[in-house]
């Protein structure tokens, strides 16, 4: 046990660091700390220990070989190399005598980094929002992955512009749309659409 902890500490000290108290997460006491809020108290990096497995079924024999995935996501292409050569270095140096550690994988999507021409993306929108029912659509920065993280490499990108969903319910067997947001998300999406060469010329 003190072997997996002092690894996951090892790991988890190269994420943005977050008071355990969820009292404090506000938006000033963020901006103190030098955390930049995206609307969820996302961190900038996070470490995830998303799995930790081995091909021994018995339970009374200590397994002498183990499986951890390890996933990283950040708001900057910058951060990810950074995190991604630090981890890389940690398994060099396995805490445990005589274990041999290997890497595989790495980066496989990009960060969606928001440039000038995404924002403008998003005024447009604004706008279409506006004109079709006199109401204020909010910018929403979210921590997941979709092919926007990819898309976004190449040219302005905004993401979320389908159907609501609960999000306390996202990814449970819980998990559903409604589909009473779809037609006017339609219309405001047409009428950006419909200006969107301001924003690619």
């Amino acid at each position: 046990m003190s072997v997996w902890t002092t690894n996951r500490t090892r790991f988890h000290k190269l994420a943005t660091q977050l008071t355990a108290d969820p009292d404090t997460l506000t938006g000033n006491f963020l901006r103190s700390h030098g955390i930049i809020d995206h609307g969820q108290f996302i961190p900038e990096n996070s470490v995830n220990i998303a799995m930790c497995t081995t091909t021994n079924d018995k339970f009374n024999i200590i397994p002498d070989n183990a499986k951890l995935k390890v996933e990283v996501r950040c708001y900057e292409m910058s951060e990810q190399k950074r995190i991604d050569e630090e981890i890389r270095e940690i398994c060099k140096t396995p805490t445990l005598k005589h274990a041999k550690i290997s890497v595989e994988g790495g980066i496989n999507k990009p960060s969606m980094e928001k440039d000038a021409r995404a924002a403008k993306l998003f005024e447009l929108y604004k706008d279409a929002v506006r004109t079709a029912y006199n109401a204020d659509a909010t910018e929403w920065t979210a921590g997941g992955l979709t092919v926007a993280n990819i898309t976004s490499e190449y040219k302005p990108t905004i993401d979320a512009l389908g159907v609501d969903i609960d999000p306390e319910l996202e990814h449970s067997i819980k998990e559903a749309v409604d589909v009473s947001t779809f037609v006017p998300r339609t219309v405001a999406l047409v009428l950006m659409l419909g200006k969107v060469d301001e924003v690619l010329q």
